[in-house]
């Protein structure tokens, strides 16, 4: 039986080990972490997304309120990606300002999100 759980144990440390995956991001040409690498990731990996937001981070009221409002790790909703084969949504390509990255999201042609 303990070695049984001896095993267990083993086999839990390598698949965290393992499974884990490598937490760096490809560089671009001017040797910063690829944008658009970033962007895919953070919408696709919750525990990714929780360690590059630097809470308390100032939002938009979730009640619609115009109050200050601040995200925490306790109240933050994941952020999902958006679906690039929905018709309804189109992708502007991503803006390299030096320091800034900007991506422009257009909804049924109506309304925009900006990060």
């Amino acid at each position: 039986m303990q070695n049984r759980i001896k095993h267990l144990l083993l086999f839990a440390v390598i698949c965290l080990t393992s499974c884990g995956g490598d937490d760096k991001l490809p560089l671009d040409d001017k040797g910063r972490e690829d944008f658009i690498s970033f962007y895919e990731r953070f919408y696709r990996d919750s525990s990714f997304q929780m360690q590059r937001i630097e809470f308390p981070m100032l939002g938009n009221n979730p009640d619609g309120s115009t109050e200050r409002f601040f995200w925490d790790e306790e109240n933050w909703v994941y952020q999902k990606g958006i679906d690039p084969e929905d018709e309804d949504i189109k992708l502007v390509p991503f803006y390299d300002m030096e320091e800034l990255m900007r991506a422009r999201i257009i909804l049924q042609n109506r309304f925009m999100i900006e990060n």
